[in-house]
């Protein structure tokens, strides 16, 4: 029987132990540029599954590849892996006193549809209350099922080439969907600052007959 070197023995993987993440998914995410459609769409579904297992894949593919299509689909699953932080932060924002950080907080989760974050469901679960959050939440919420049901009726009724029309609809779109619901959440913003203001204003009148 052949006798191995201890320092051998040592440099050898353990039974059952996984490679680096980094291996690990080199294929799969090397199939995010393959020319059949299924085989993307397989490769994509199976990384965003992994999560942050994939992360230093995606990181690398997302910097270093050649192929451009690896690159993007990269890119977005990296974005979708750290969106719910950044979900959460942009909710809790539309609370502020300050329209410029409730404008952003708006912009933020606006973009966030067009990726399929979950921002949809996030604001769903954040419009259920009474405060400033929860209204704007509703807004914003109501102006993505509006876009859905748009894109539903002009897809079906559209005329001209499908995919030029609908690269036009979305960047159109995203475009007034941000601007309706800026409008609607600064009218709610703008209300709720009138009272806020006629509240205070009772308050120093109050303090001033007690002198």
């Amino acid at each position: 029987m052949a006798i191995v070197p201890i320092p051998i023995l040592l440099a050898l993987p353990l039974f059952g132990e996984e490679p680096p993440d980094t291996e690990r998914f080199t294929q799969t995410v090397a199939e995010l540029g393959h020319d059949d459609f299924r085989v993307r769409e397989r490769a994509h579904k199976q990384l965003r599954a992994a999560g942050p297992e994939a992360r230093k894949a995606l990181e690398d593919a997302s910097e270093n590849s050649t192929d451009a299509e690896v690159r993007e689909r990269a890119s977005i699953l990296l974005r979708r892996m750290d969106a719910g932080p950044r979900i959460r932060q942009a909710i809790a924002d539309l609370n502020a006193t300050e329209w410029d950080t409730v404008k952003a907080a708006i912009y933020t989760l606006c973009d966030e549809f067009e990726e399929d974050t979950g921002a949809a469901e996030a604001l769903s679960e954040a419009s259920g209350g009474n405060d400033q959050s929860a209204k704007m939440a509703s807004i914003i919420h109501q102006q993505w099922k509006s876009y859905q049901r748009q894109q539903q009726s002009y897809v079906r009724n559209s005329s001209i080439n499908r995919a030029q029309f609908l690269q036009q609809y979305y960047v159109n779109y995203r475009k007034n969907m941000k601007r309706s619901a800026e409008y609607m959440c600064k009218r709610e913003f703008d209300k709720r600052l009138a009272k806020r203001k006629k509240l205070e204003k009772a308050q120093e009148e109050k303090v001033q007959k007690k002198r």
